[in-house]
């Protein structure tokens, strides 16, 4: 997650879509119900790409290192194993910000509605070594990258109504570059795009609190998405994204990658977790995140995704 850009979302957003809605109360338990249900995803795979991503080969994945170079690598081996077909000609996404960056994506073809497609996104990169100590970044983004792994994985084996972009954003950290030139570019054409899901640190919650952020820019996506509370195996929450509430830096509407899309009229959440105490931190570390929620969350990330490709997202969006 990016800390510290100002936030301008509400005044470059459509004045339809950027109508304050009554708030969303949030859902105190999880049902039990939600909790028995099994989950979906592989989670060994998931477990084992937050772990290879934060191992001190990687060198904490700062752009334009060398181990930010090995994680392109695995990321491009990654989705070739995968088998979903690369977004444009290759998987590989050259922009010219700095040399070697790059973004990485895959789509899967919708049965129903191919021209349109939702965008699930995570950024990859991460802050390096800083005065010898070395920052994993296990939940700042390790997890997300995983779990956008395992999600194409499924949706490989079980295609969805929409299409869907997988997009690996590379520097982040440092001002959204990645994002900025992916939608700068918007590789998805001739596909119309709905509604970016973006998942920015997913495997750390005491309170085991997954978080929906930025439905308040779009009101007509809370009703159908509100009623998950119930059905997914987190507590989910909805919220931080109303401008200087509580506090400035409580406003995630710029925060990470959605912000990009936001900026270009494109409706973008955002998914993740509250910060915590090794958050930008070389504590941040595979050790320490929470492995039994985090894989909890990938499975609640996987039913939002559902609930939203379910939608007549091109009525609610406007798209």
């Amino acid at each position: 997650m990016l800390p510290g850009l100002l936030c301008t979302l509400f005044l470059s957003l459509p004045a339809a879509l950027a109508q304050a809605p009554a708030p969303i109360s949030a859902q105190a338990t999880v049902s039990a119900q939600a909790t028995a249900t099994a989950l979906r995803l592989d989670g060994a795979r998931i477990l084992k790409d937050v772990e290879t991503l934060t191992s001190p080969a990687f060198g904490g994945r700062r752009p334009g290192t060398k181990g930010h170079r090995k994680a392109q690598a695995f990321l491009e081996a990654r989705l070739k194993a995968i088998g979903l077909p690369p977004l444009g000609a290759a998987y590989r996404l050259p922009y010219a910000t700095f040399k070697g960056g790059a973004n990485f994506a895959v789509v899967a073809r919708g049965t129903e509605q191919p021209s349109a497609c939702l965008l699930l996104s995570a950024h990859y990169d991460h802050l390096g070594v800083r005065k010898g100590r070395l920052f994993p970044g296990a939940d700042d983004n390790a997890s997300g990258t995983a779990a956008i792994l395992a999600l194409a994985a499924h949706f490989k084996a079980h295609p969805p109504k929409h299409s869907i972009v997988f997009a690996f954003f590379d520097d982040e950290e440092r001002g959204l570059y990645g994002s900025r030139a992916f939608v700068a570019a918007a590789p998805w054409k001739p596909m119309t795009p709905l509604l970016d899901l973006n998942a920015d640190m997913l495997s750390r919650s005491d309170k085991g609190e997954l978080w929906i952020s930025g439905l308040r820019a779009f009101p007509a996506l809370q009703p159908a998405l509100a009623t998950l509370a119930s059905e997914v195996p987190v507590v989910l929450r909805f919220g931080h994204d109303t401008p200087k509430v509580p506090k400035p830096d409580e406003d995630w509407s710029d925060e990470s990658d959605h912000y990009s899309f936001n900026q270009a009229g494109i409706p973008g959440l955002y998914v993740g977790v509250e910060d915590h105490e090794d958050y930008h931190r070389p504590t941040d570390s595979f050790d320490r995140i929470h492995r039994d929620f985090y894989l909890r969350a990938c499975e609640a990330l996987l039913r939002i995704t559902e609930r939203a490709d379910g939608l007549e997202l091109e009525k609610l969006t406007g798209r």
